[in-house]
């Protein structure tokens, strides 16, 4: 079975195969489905039909920007914001905007993770300790899973299209769009003369589109193609590997958020 490649695919669907690594990394696994038209289709256009299979993984959000310059707890903020979002498009496959934000909606990231109450307004300021950007990105990514195994996304019996983009100009890995505002992802009950998946010229002029290997003269990748994947294909900590940095001890500006209330 190939890996999903960068185009607009139908007849795609959740896998079974989705799960919790043992790093607690949400992989999210998205296959296509043998449907009767699109064999039809290759045997009417004299063509093979090749089953596609990738398991997407979604990491917190780096630490340093792509100049190794440290992130506020601000941006990593808003990175986390978008990871949502996209878990949320797969989810209203599936179920309510309600019934979602009641999962994983609010401050449902931090909920669980024994912060004392008085605190949880300021736990986006420790996003970017290392140790606590784990637990808040796991709690997410477990809290979405569980969501999607309760609305039973995995068997198979919902089909969606979707646009992958090519993760950079010498990789042609297909990635996950992390745009807000347009449309990437739609069920098949949509039909494709009605679709709103496309790729916008801005893609398209940047080669996000291309799914061909790069050539042999290979240029390296631009800030914003390095952005636009690094949390899909960032090589995951090796187990006892130190942290980045170590975190101070509790101060009035970074408090202790696991404190017991009186």
């Amino acid at each position: 079975m190939a890996l999903i490649t960068v185009g607009i695919h139908e007849n795609l669907t959740l896998s079974n195969k989705t799960k919790i690594n043992e790093h607690g990394t949400l992989e999210l696994a998205i296959k296509t489905v043998e449907a009767e038209n699109a064999l039809l289709e290759a045997f009417e256009n004299n063509t093979t039909f090749d089953s596609m299979e990738s398991s997407f993984r979604f990491y917190p959000p780096s630490l340093k920007d792509f100049d190794q310059k440290v992130k506020s707890s601000g941006d990593i903020g808003k990175e986390l914001l978008q990871i949502r979002y996209r878990l949320t498009q797969y989810a209203l496959l599936f179920a309510s905007k309600d019934d979602i934000e009641a999962a994983i909606g609010g401050i449902k990231m931090f909920e669980g993770l024994g912060i004392a109450p008085e605190n949880m307004a300021k736990a986006v300021t420790m996003l970017n300790k290392e140790d606590f950007l784990k637990k808040v990105m796991g709690n997410l990514a477990t809290k979405f899973y569980n969501f999607m195994v309760s609305v039973d996304a995995f068997s198979g019996k919902i089909t969606f299209r979707q646009k992958f983009l090519r993760q950079s100009k010498d990789k042609n890995f297909a990635t996950i769009p992390t745009s807000t505002f347009d449309v990437w992802l739609e069920p098949m009950t949509i039909p494709k003369n009605a679709s709103k998946v496309a790729y916008s010229k801005w893609e398209t002029d940047n080669g996000k589109d291309n799914p061909n290997p790069a050539s042999s003269d290979k240029s390296k990748s631009t800030k914003k193609d390095a952005s636009a994947a690094k949390d899909l294909f960032a090589a995951p900590k090796e187990e006892g590997e130190e942290p980045a940095t170590d975190a101070p001890a509790p101060t009035a500006d970074q408090p202790d958020l696991f404190g017991k209330t009186n």
